[in-house]
């Protein structure tokens, strides 16, 4: 988002060009203007041909629940600067953001991409109990995926890792079998979430607005609620494990998908002027505060400390236990009485 704020200020200097080079960011709206949209006709007659323009304009719902509209999509300001003209005058980061706003932008005014699935059905077995599928695809007409492509920087590179080409075989054709090779599979557990991933389900579920999911995102990082993986993933920690089942038992309706959809309702009513913020507030604050006194007078905190008997110390002779605390397990050798025990430290004799 600091990126896309340096992109929509204008903050870089552009030749024939003043102003900013995107349009508003901070909106989850998919709508285009005509002018806009004329605009990617040009651009998409001048650099791909005729073929890959729309006769009419495409429009798009969004499905995102909650969504506000009063802003255009995010788009570049002019279509006619490609990626590669502004280029020379933008930093990494800021070309690589316009370049996939400018892709993506373009490709929803593109032709539809025409695409060939083959599937050979080769059946075995003495009475041809056994049914093994290839499929293969390949592109008669790339349409917007000349312009981008989800999941890829290079669109000719991923056309090209698209297309699985299969021979030409006639029904009926016998085939010679050269080498079987058998795995046992095991029903696997839902993958965790990607930032990406996570992203969606946030826009799905109503939760926040485009330019809060990466705050969001680094915040459970940055408390070690959760933390990423070699693989990109976003594992949750022991302490993030504690706090979740601790706010879900005990602050279940504003832990739950629908509160913050819900709240985003309620703005949109204020904005509207069919509902008064002294209500909304009230409605939520009262029973929350109640609740949140409640909770720190008697909520146990012995089933959320999660300790484990080890055994003894050997010298010692006292219990050795793990607990998970504020800033995640530890080892702890001996009992909390021992701790709150009067130590004595020695008494300096010269006051610096």
């Amino acid at each position: 988002m600091i990126v896309a704020q340096q992109l929509y200020e204008g903050s870089v200097t552009i030749p024939g060009h003043t102003g900013g080079l995107i349009t508003y960011m901070r909106t989850d709206s998919v709508n285009l203007s005509s002018f806009a949209t004329s605009a990617a006709k040009e651009v998409i007659t001048s650099e791909y041909g005729n073929q890959y323009a729309l006769a009419k304009p495409r429009h798009y719902k969004s499905k995102a629940k909650g969504a506000q509209e009063a802003h255009e999509a995010i788009r570049p300001v002019n279509l006619a600067l490609k990626p590669s003209d502004v280029k020379p005058y933008l930093d990494h980061s800021q070309y690589r953001l316009y370049s996939l706003i400018w892709k993506r932008t373009i490709a929803t005014q593109m032709a539809q991409a025409v695409v060939a699935n083959t599937t050979y059905k080769i059946s075995a077995g003495a009475n041809k109990e056994y049914e093994f599928q290839s499929k293969g695809t390949r592109i008669v007409f790339a349409g917007f995926m000349k312009a981008y492509t989800e999941g890829s920087d290079d669109p000719e590179a991923a056309l090209d890792n698209t297309e699985k080409i299969l021979p030409t075989i006639s029904k009926g054709t016998v085939l010679n079998l050269e080498k079987l090779i058998t795995e046992q599979n095991f029903t696997k557990p839902p993958a965790r979430y990607s930032e990406a991933a996570l992203v969606k389900k946030m826009e799905a579920e109503g939760i926040g607005r485009p330019s809060t999911y990466a705050p969001t995102i680094a915040t459970i990082q940055a408390r070690e609620y959760v933390i990423k993986t070699e693989d990109k993933k976003l594992q949750p920690t022991l302490i993030g494990t504690v706090v979740n089942d601790f706010l879900v038992e005990h602050f279940e309706n504003i832990v739950s998908l629908g509160f913050t959809a819900h709240v985003e309702e309620e703005f949109d009513k204020i904005a509207d002027g069919e509902m008064a913020w002294e209500d909304v507030m009230k409605e939520f604050y009262e029973p929350f505060v109640k609740n949140v006194d409640d909770k720190t007078e008697n909520a146990p905190r012995a089933k959320f400390s999660d300790i484990r008997e080890l055994g003894e110390h050997p010298e010692l002779k006292k219990p050795i236990t793990a607990r998970v605390g504020q800033y995640g397990p530890y080892v702890q050798c001996g009992t909390k009485e021992d701790e709150e025990k009067p130590k004595i430290a020695s008494i300096p004799k010269t006051i610096s």
